[in-house]
């Protein structure tokens, strides 16, 4: 997050009632099929000109203008597949300590039956539940939107973005060099609660480790993990599944973090 003023802008983040909306979308993408309710929010983004053409700004600031602070921090690798980031918070949210059982519900379309589950726990108001992811919450108009791989992680073709938004990739005014910072501030920060009391924001680092542990090699990824150990976060890691973890300890135990690598040094 750019570095501003304690009391001015919030770091945005996403609150879990837009994440049901955003799975619709990445389910149709698993299944190859369209959508039954509305169109997918991120057409809806890709349609707004004014963001696409001038004003780029982040994916949280259109869906959600109602900042609040995040209590929860994601680390995920960007080669992760999609569907399976959304997974891992969901399952945080419900408390699971595997995603594969909420990733059966999105992939199999039982979005009500996620949602009810969520709704139960209270996690669909964004007091309890409310997630910084950097895809969303960073400004990537201002980075790295038009220069991009050639392709995503299920090898979807990624068209570089034409915008005229300045790009800032060290500075103040670059938002993806600070998550120290970002970290810090989201735990000393105070917040108000539904009650109207003024507590302090208890930030939880969440951990969405890929089916391969690939997450693991990525020097971005262990940095905010070891940030967040030194800063005495709790830290919640969540896996797809105990067979998962198990045909990956080899690599794990002999992980050497000097072969990490990173698209951005």
């Amino acid at each position: 997050e750019t570095r501003t003023p304690r009391d001015s802008r919030k770091p945005p983040s996403l609150k879990l009632s837009r994440l049901p909306k955003v799975a619709e979308a990445a389910a149709a993408v698993q299944t190859g099929s369209e959508p039954e309710s509305e169109p997918p929010l991120l057409e809806i983004v890709t349609d707004n000109e004014a963001v696409a053409a001038e004003t780029g700004c982040a994916y949280v600031e259109i869906i959600d203008r109602n900042k609040k602070l995040a209590n929860r921090m994601v680390t995920h690798a960007w080669s992760n597949t999609f569907s399976h980031l959304l997974a891992a918070v969901c399952a945080d949210a419900l408390h699971h300590d595997t995603f594969n059982h909420t990733l059966e519900l999105l992939l199999s379309g039982r979005l009500e039956e996620l949602r009810q589950q969520l709704r139960a726990l209270g996690r669909l108001d964004g007091e309890q539940a409310s997630f910084w992811i950097c895809a969303f919450s960073i400004n990537q108009h201002a980075g790295i939107c038009s220069s991009p791989p050639a392709c995503d992680s299920t090898g979807f073709p990624i068209s570089a973005c034409t915008c005229k938004t300045s790009k800032h990739f060290t500075g103040d005014l670059c938002e993806m060099n600070k998550f120290d910072e970002m970290m810090a501030f989201l735990k000393t920060e105070r917040c108000v609660t539904a009650e109207g009391r003024i507590v302090r924001n208890r930030l939880v680092q969440v951990v969405a480790v890929d089916v391969r542990f690939d997450l693991l090699s990525r020097v971005w990824c262990l940095a905010e993990i070891a940030e967040a150990f030194t800063s005495h976060l709790a830290q919640n890691f969540k896996v797809h599944s105990q067979a998962s973890t198990e045909a990956c300890l080899s690599y794990v135990t002999q992980l050497d973090v000097r072969e990490s690598e990173a698209s951005y040094p």
